[in-house]
């Protein structure tokens, strides 16, 4: 059987040019452009030399509308809009431990996982990056501790070639951070901030550092968010040991730490919201003292339908040894202000604490230490507060835990001050003592700054 080799050839040309009318990409013999960047494809033999490669790469790829479309061409905030780049990595360990520090991400970048990838960080860090938008999917991060964070979060003015700073807080200190000051002719590094930074961590893992997440101290990391969503943070000293956003939520996690004597598991510097999460720690043996979920400086904390446990700490002396409070609480109450003409008073926004419906945890130990009053303390629909316990032999009742306590340095209200201060203490399971020495009402005068209701009355039924 023979075939007409003209014939043959115009039936394979008509058919090639059929599918190439159907399928546009069938008829290209490369892929069409995209501005995914795949990790290993990099150049570079190791991955830390990938990793130094990745950002000018990302850089080059970002595009930018400027100020269109900005109130007033470009102010307020948010100005310039960039496009946002997906950087995908594979399945496996990637080997970032010789990093010699963080390396300079900018911001607007993507990074997710195929699958899962661990990477597996060095003392000196990872990477750091503005707080415009960033964006960490499916993600293991492993490392040692006595470390510079994995992720470091800074604004502009962050000098390029990155120093860290020590944090040298005694025990009930603030934070005295040394500030890394950016010298005049020094090239500032390239990421971005505006009013409507966005940072996105989901279903990602730390295990093993001393701290993870820490924004950059005396830089206006404040205007944006931070979210968290279904992470767990395992075997880690401190979640973040300074955490400065507008609004910070952790939500649908897991924190397992590492407890230790007089220090906070979260800083929080600005506003910190908590939902749904799952809080278990560990230590290991011995004896520990002021050990706290959360230093509070910012201007609010607002915690719900979160459990707050006490797995094998101080395990040792489980009845009578300290657990560990909630909050350490340094947030001074706000009062109005008043212009330097003496002419207006303004209220300033006031702080707050807001604890609803967890379950909490805190033998003998104030599930909250005041160092400093904040202008409304709500506390209802908790459960849990445990910490008594009976002698069986000798019917003997202990309870050494409390709601309060008051450090003498802390500044009291006075009387004037009542519109402007407010602890409001309902609904808890099981009545818990408010404080040692005054088991039954708040000391004077915060007696006198409850809950008054107005505007309705109830009718007679």
């Amino acid at each position: 059987m023979t075939y007409n080799n003209k014939a043959t050839s115009t039936l394979i040309f008509f058919l090639t040019g059929m599918l190439s009318f159907h399928h546009p990409a069938m008829a290209q013999s490369a892929s069409p452009p995209t501005s995914v960047i795949y990790f290993d494809t990099l150049p570079g033999k190791t991955d830390t030399e990938k990793l130094q490669q990745l950002a000018d790469l990302l850089k080059s790829k970002l595009q930018t509308i400027g100020t269109k479309y900005s109130q007033m061409g470009s102010w307020p905030q948010p100005g310039n809009r960039y496009t946002a780049i997906k950087i995908l990595f594979a399945a496996r360990i990637y080997d970032f431990r010789d990093v010699p520090e963080p390396v300079d991400m900018g911001h607007q970048f993507l990074f997710e996982s195929e699958g899962r990838s661990i990477f597996e960080c060095g003392p000196n860090g990872f990477i750091r990056f503005s707080n415009r938008l960033a964006r960490f999917r499916e993600i293991e991060f492993v490392g040692p501790r006595n470390n510079t964070p994995p992720l470091i979060i800074y604004s502009t003015g962050e000098p390029k070639k990155w120093k860290p700073s020590e944090n040298s807080a005694q025990p009930g200190e603030k934070p005295n951070w040394s500030i890394v000051k950016v010298e005049p002719n020094e090239e500032p590094a390239w990421g971005e901030t505006d009013d409507g930074g966005d940072i996105l961590i989901e279903n990602c893992y730390f295990k093993g550092f001393g701290v993870a997440i820490r924004t950059r101290p005396g830089q206006h990391t404040a205007p944006g968010t931070f979210r968290v969503i279904g992470t767990v943070f395992y075997n880690v000293r401190q979640m973040s040991d300074h955490l400065v956003f507008d609004e910070c939520t952790l939500e649908q996690s897991w924190f397992c730490p590492s407890m230790e004597s007089d220090l906070a598991y979260i800083v929080n510097m600005d506003g910190l919201r908590i939902r749904d999460c799952t809080f278990t720690p560990q230590s290991e043996a011995g004896e520990y003292k002021n050990m706290r979920w959360i230093d509070n400086y910012g201007w609010f904390l607002d915690i719900a339908g979160s459990r707050f446990g006490n797995e094998s700490v101080n395990h040792n002396n489980a009845l009578d040894g300290e657990q560990i409070s909630l909050i350490y609480n340094y947030t001074k109450f706000l009062l109005p202000w008043t212009n330097p003409q003496k002419t207006h008073e303004l209220e300033n926004d006031k702080n707050y604490i807001v604890l609803r419906d967890n379950w909490l945890y805190t033998r003998n130990v104030p599930v909250i230490k005041f160092f400093e009053i904040p202008n409304h303390v709500s506390i209802t629909g908790n459960t849990g507060l445990t910490g008594n316990y009976k002698t069986l032999a000798d019917n003997k009742r202990y309870d050494s835990s409390v709601l309060f306590e008051f450090t003498p340095t802390c500044t009291m209200p006075t009387l004037e001050m009542k519109p402007y201060i407010l602890f409001h203490i309902y609904d808890n399971l099981r009545s818990q003592k408010i404080t040692k020495d005054s088991p039954d009402y708040l000391p004077e005068p915060l007696c006198y700054f409850g809950p008054e209701l107005r505007g309705f009355k109830n009718q007679p039924r």
